[in-house]
């Protein structure tokens, strides 16, 4: 993960078993890209995790996406393993 986004997204076993969350939430990062998959406005976003009690930036929703381009670069250099 670049250095840049590390202030953004935590890796924590003791969250959500260590999956990417927005650092101080417990929002994943496969959450955030689902909803803008879902064609959801990053506003409209952080307007619903507000009315949760979930305070999120637009930076944090750009971090995410960005973290999770970086995340498929390093999927599609890891060379599979043969069964």
């Amino acid at each position: 993960m670049p250095n840049k986004l590390k202030r953004y997204i935590t890796i924590d076993p003791a969250i959500k078993g260590g999956t990417p969350v927005i650092s101080g939430t417990r929002v994943s990062v496969a959450e955030i890209i689902d909803l803008l998959k879902g064609q959801h406005f990053v506003d409209e976003i952080i307007g619903n995790l507000k009315q949760e009690g979930v305070i999120v930036t637009n930076e944090e929703i750009f971090a995410a996406l960005e973290y999770a381009k970086y995340s498929s670069l390093d999927e599609a250099k890891t060379p599979k393993r043969s069964k």
